[in-house]
């Protein structure tokens, strides 16, 4: 989950799901972000400050070091 420091800026995801789009996000307003499992297809769910989520088909490890700052 969140143990470092976010980026500051947007970062770009892919889409969770077949036919997705790419996802902007901005670092500064994620929460926290956990493993989804729909079927057997896995990605990462980003919880927002305004109560969205966001769902992305990438593991909660790559979704972390795309967000947060390198030390």
């Amino acid at each position: 989950m969140m143990t470092e420091r976010l980026k500051e800026g947007v970062v770009e995801l892919p889409g969770y799901g077949v036919n997705s789009r790419p996802v902007t996000v901005v670092c500064s307003r994620i929460l926290y972000w956990n493993l989804i499992d729909y079927n057997g297809n896995y990605g990462t769910e980003i919880h927002l400050d305004n109560g969205a989520s966001i769902v992305v088909a990438m593991w909660p490890k790559d979704v972390e070091s795309l967000v947060t700052e390198d030390d």
